[in-house]
């Protein structure tokens, strides 16, 4: 199944993967909702799925359908190369982690590695990652959980409280208590403080606030 809100990508992808022995597509959600639901239906064995969408983002989106029983293998392919979004995303349960910046033969290899229950990460990103690893600058985002992660990223993109609690299906309440928590570890007063830790991180760039992930 391809998850990317960019029909081009999804026909693009569909072309590639079809000419590999012993894959086809059946499916295709331009969201996550539309792929949590799709995958429930379909049962595929392999997800390719990108970080930005409307609504439900990348992460999420991962977490919500590996906890199904019968969960697939998870492929991120994404333009985003900052190591948070790596972490994060490995971390909710991706197998590998892809540019769409690098060769499409990129994709072929993680596809390979992946169905022989191999974990594959870009070589821009595998470097990346070994930098970071002798590195002893750790950022705070980093420390938080993947649902504190979700609904920072869901602040980041102005929603609201309510929003967001319908969004993730969990209780306001609740969304109060995990934005209460990120707050306290990112040290965080103010509007301005968000958009300082979200840029920071690469999660927020300022010529393109409008990114969901």
């Amino acid at each position: 199944m391809i998850v990317d809100d960019h029909s081009a990508v999804r026909m693009g992808l569909k072309q590639l993967i079809e000419q590999i022995p012993n894959l086809e597509v059946i499916g295709e959600a331009s969201t996550g909702e539309i792929a949590y639901d799709c995958y429930t239906k379909l049962m595929p064995d392999l997800v390719i799925i990108d970080l930005s969408m409307p609504g439900v983002g990348g992460v999420e989106s991962i977490r919500k359908i590996l906890s199904r029983k019968e969960s697939p293998k998870i492929i991120v392919y994404t333009m985003h190369d900052e190591i948070i979004h790596v972490r994060k995303a490995m971390e909710a349960g991706a197998s590998a982690y892809v540019l769409k910046s690098e060769n499409v033969d990129d994709l072929i290899l993680a596809i390979e590695k992946v169905m022989s229950s191999q974990r594959y990460l870009s070589e821009v990103v595998a470097q990346k990652l070994a930098i970071e690893s002798v590195s002893e600058d750790i950022l705070p985002i980093e420390r938080l959980s993947a649902r504190e992660y979700e609904v920072f990223c869901f602040l980041v993109k102005g929603m609201k409280v309510g929003e967001i609690a319908k969004l993730l299906a969990i209780s306001s309440k609740t969304v109060a208590t995990y934005q209460t928590q990120l707050k306290q570890k990112l040290h965080i007063n103010s509007s301005v403080d968000l958009v300082i830790h979200a840029v920071k991180s690469g999660i927020l760039s300022l010529e393109k606030q409008g990114n969901s992930l």
